[in-house]
């Protein structure tokens, strides 16, 4: 994957100065490169306003948080969660682990972690009923019906 990467920022080393001054195609260096033409376009229009800049890999060497909680923090959530509030949704949870143990934490990452630990909420754990449904009278039933007020022997074939 990483070769494969490189590879292409090789290619677009190569091709996007050679677009940029006319020497090939958008569609020849769109080719080569791997890309659409409009990424070429883009490419071409970065490279002329920041010059070698555009192939430089902005996140290399950057390192990033795998957890934004630790392990000791998703513990205490937890175990104030079973200790204190079971029962309670998460919602209601979040609101009062902010007032009550003055620990802020997001609605989804309160669910991830509380399910990362096998917690369900209890809305999740509720059956839902199920809505009864009323038969529907038969189509014959509404045209005999209709049928009646109607007769043969008015002037203008209506009883009402």
């Amino acid at each position: 994957m990483k070769t494969e990467y490189k590879e292409m920022q090789e290619r677009k080393r190569k091709w996007i100065p050679l677009a940029c001054a006319g020497k090939c195609t958008i569609a020849q260096a769109s080719r080569e490169i791997g890309i659409t033409a409009r990424a070429v376009c883009y490419l071409k229009r970065r490279f002329r306003a920041d010059g070698d800049a555009v192939f430089v890999n902005a996140h290399a060497g950057k390192s990033y948080q795998a957890k934004k909680y630790s392990d000791s923090t998703r513990e205490k959530i937890c175990s104030i969660y079973r200790n204190f509030w079971a029962g309670a949704n998460f919602c209601a949870f979040r609101d009062r682990l902010a007032q009550f143990h003055k620990i802020n934490v997001g609605i989804c990452s309160l669910k991830k972690i509380l399910h990362e630990r096998g917690i369900k909420s209890p809305k999740e754990r509720k059956p839902k009923q199920k809505e009864i449904h009323l038969p529907r009278k038969s189509s014959a039933f509404l045209f005999a019906r209709n049928a009646l007020k109607y007769t043969p022997s008015h002037p203008r074939g209506c009883v009402n």
